[in-house]
């Protein structure tokens, strides 16, 4: 069977009227990526908080719906496949695979890569837009490894990557426990410079802070992207992070580095003349020339922000501090 299979034969329950299961040919998927930017999340962030349709959003996401929609019914034709049951729909944000690819390959002078990804759309996404973009740059794919949530154990993949020869830089995609696992297993198994082998672990927003006191020592030389660099030294985020720490006890994460950008945006707005929400919006994508705790901020027509320094990549250090890199 090629081609796509029928529309009519789709649906999100798990059986299908007037017809019965005679072969299961297992799951499928649909996969597209779309941005806006890498850096589109703080106008998505800020229309949201004035109110009416996320424009920004909108467009890109019916789009991303119908191509993946078109590539799950080509894929179940590939497969043999007349029908699909439990169809479901996931979005996630995977653009970022590209930035750390161009990094790995053009600053990390990385040559091999192995993927490490949990079985998700947006584990498997994130790896396929850097497998795809590495290869690009002529880099090589020597292991392509997917796993499920339930996976605890990580001993016998970290041992199979060392078998595999020089590995330069492994990007990893999953959440916190898992990736601590894997982290620490990587090191054991003498793979990564936590265990004093050559591979860099790239890793990326999904962990959050004070994940390497966790990791301890296997978390030596592991880069990662952060959506918030404490450690810049301009005096506006310095200001906001002693602010901070004086009023609630802690350090500011990302998620508080975000709002504070926000309101700080939206003020700027209203003094440029800004009355009501739609006259926010609509002066929002005016903006230039603005800095904020997590990086400058300039919309283009489409809204997106064209400024790169919201990327902050971090390197961990022996005592287990950040080091800014300052890639972007």
């Amino acid at each position: 069977m090629t081609g796509r299979v029928d529309s009519a034969m789709v649906t999100s329950g798990n059986e299908l009227s007037g017809y019965r299961v005679v072969k299961n040919f297992g799951i499928v998927r649909g996969i597209t990526v779309r941005s806006r930017s890498v850096l589109g999340n703080l106008a998505a962030g800020i229309q949201t908080i004035v109110g009416g349709n996320i424009t920004v959003l909108t467009e890109l996401c019916e789009k991303a719906r119908e191509e993946a929609y078109e590539l799950l019914l080509q894929h179940a034709a590939e497969h043999g496949a007349n029908a699909i049951l439990a169809m479901r729909y996931d979005a996630n944000e995977v653009m970022q695979g590209v930035d750390i690819a161009n990094n790995a390959y053009k600053r990390l002078t990385a040559r091999t890569a192995v993927l490490l990804y949990e079985n998700t759309n947006a584990g498997i996404g994130n790896a396929k837009v850097f497998g795809d973009t590495f290869k690009s740059l002529g880099g090589q794919i020597l292991a392509d490894i997917g796993f499920g949530r339930d996976v605890n154990d990580f001993t016998a993949i970290a041992t199979r990557i060392a078998g595999l020869g020089k590995v330069d830089v492994i990007p990893t995609y999953t959440l916190e426990g898992q990736g601590l696992r894997i982290t620490q297993a990587l090191a054991q198994a003498g793979v990564t410079r936590g265990g004093e082998g050559h591979a860099i672990q790239l890793g990326t927003i999904w962990l959050p802070f004070g994940f390497e006191q966790k990791a301890g020592k296997a978390a030596l030389g592991y880069v990662r992207i952060v959506q918030f660099d404490p450690t810049d030294r301009r005096e506006i985020v310095q200001s906001f992070v002693r602010s901070f720490k004086a009023k609630y006890n802690q350090e500011p994460t990302h998620i508080n580095a975000h709002a504070f950008d926000q309101i700080q945006v939206i003020a700027d707005v209203v003094r440029r003349g800004g009355t009501n929400p739609q006259s926010i919006r609509d002066m929002m994508g005016m903006t230039k020339g603005f800095s904020g705790v997590t990086g400058s901020v300039e919309f283009d027509k489409s809204n997106q922000n064209i400024k790169m320094d919201t990327i902050h990549y971090m390197e961990t250090l022996p005592d287990l501090s950040w080091k800014a890199l300052g890639w972007n």
